[in-house]
């Protein structure tokens, strides 16, 4: 059987039941690493600390046997973090490295809730306005409350908070911090044999689940979608694979172009179906973070379009662009469900937001051209989910786009408290 995340120990009995009744059987425990799993290695020492010694692959050294079982998650929780979000600075390509093999950021540090990821669009020129540094990529480290680093070299040149309600970012310029000209593509050149090795587990990943008779991506046109979809292709050939996405009537105005393209550059048929939240919100109001109910019917759209596909195939599998670093709830899931009549599973569940980054460029699958804007996820553009970077953005290039729309203008009023001009 293959394992995703290998948790290896010198003594794996002892740590069996503990793994099982926080992990349950998806981070398999193991005496010996796997060169086609992310490896965890867990080595006695009595004081704590954590190296990452080759692509996917941690070492962390503690007094395992002395440990209680939440410290014990702790440690393992914060590994996993490592291996979505270590980078380290190569001075003389002057570009970053995931992993292992440069120099550590100053004031850089892992936590399981952070992400890391290349600035794009409004962020990058805010930093620049506030810093004078002008470079075509900055890293931004993504903390708690909104908290962003932004990293030129490797020191941090600026500190961004971006809330999570109204429009407004703070940008504050760190002291005698230096601007190093830094190019994506040189990032994604410079990364290309971990970008293999994060590919070859989630390939090996899916060849993993037996052979399905069909394959459906939960396709959003999203950068983790597309991934998963490209993956796809590439595992089980385009003909067996098919997208479902689910559009709301208050999507993003350049998503549906987009989708059409990676239609086109795929090959591969992606259905539509209709989840009617535009006319939900104009009889009833706004979703909030306390009533997500357009979630629920987008949800139901998609569902509604499987049991189609399940009436033709007896084998279903369900592919999602599920990340941990997106939430601790999906940290938490396993990346293999069994659901009613079908099987759902998130191949890329260990990557970062960099490494989904770095795919789109080493593969030449264009982002879509709302990532160049600076959005940082996307959705409709009512989400309640959006942040003041993502708000600032709708009003600068696409409020004009816009305003002719009923649900755009309530949104406008209601949640950004600003009517037209």
């Amino acid at each position: 059987m293959y394992w995703m995340y290998r948790l290896v120990y010198d003594r794996p009995r002892v740590l069996r039941d503990t793994i099982q009744r926080f992990y349950g059987r998806w981070l398999h425990v193991d005496s010996e690493p796997d060169k086609h799993s992310f490896n965890i290695l867990l080595i006695d020492r009595d004081d704590v600390s954590i190296e990452y010694r080759m692509p996917g692959t941690i070492h962390i050294y503690a007094p395992i046997r002395k440990l209680g079982a939440r410290e014990l998650v702790r440690l393992i929780e914060k590994g996993r973090a490592y291996i979505r979000t270590w980078v380290t600075w190569v001075e003389e390509k002057k570009t970053y490295r995931l992993g292992g093999g440069g120099l550590d950021l100053e004031g850089f540090v892992v936590e399981p809730a952070f992400d890391v990821f290349l600035a794009q669009g409004l962020l990058l020129r805010l930093v620049e306005e506030n810093t004078g540094c002008e470079t075509n990529a900055l890293l931004a480290l993504k903390k708690y409350g909104g908290l962003h680093l932004l990293y030129s070299g490797r020191r941090a040149v600026a500190e961004a908070r971006i809330p999570d309600r109204g429009t407004e970012i703070s940008i504050d310029s760190l002291d005698d911090a230096q601007c190093i000209p830094i190019d994506a593509g040189s990032v994604a050149e410079a990364n290309r044999d971990i970008l293999e090795k994060y590919t070859m587990v989630s390939r090996k990943f899916l060849k993993s689940l037996g052979e399905p008779d069909i394959v459906v991506v939960s396709f959003s046109g999203g950068k983790d979608s597309v991934v998963v979809l490209d993956l796809a292709v590439r595992v089980y050939g385009r003909d067996r694979v098919i997208a479902i996405y689910s559009d709301t009537g208050v999507d993003m105005p350049a998503t549906a172009a987009y989708i059409e393209h990676i239609e086109r550059r795929l090959g591969v048929e992606v259905q539509r179906v209709y989840a009617g939240v535009r006319e939900e919100v104009l009889r009833k109001g706004l979703p909030s973070i306390e009533n997500r109910w357009c979630t629920l019917m987008k949800t139901a759209a998609f569902q509604k379009a499987l049991r189609r596909l399940r009436e033709k195939h007896r084998r279903v599998l369900v592919l999602v662009g599920d990340r941990d670093s997106e939430s601790a709830r999906r940290s938490h899931k396993p990346p293999v469900r069994r659901r009613h009549g079908y099987l759902e599973a998130a191949p890329i569940k260990a990557w970062g937001t960099l490494h989904v980054q770095l795919y789109h460029i080493i593969h030449g699958i264009p982002l879509n051209p709302l990532y160049r804007m600076g959005f940082y996820r996307l959705g409709c553009y009512i989400c309640p989910a959006l942040r003041s970077l993502e708000r600032r953005i709708l009003m600068e290039r696409l409020d004009k786009v816009l305003l002719g729309d009923p649900v755009w203008r309530r949104f406008r009023r209601e949640i950004l408290g600003s009517r037209p001009a």
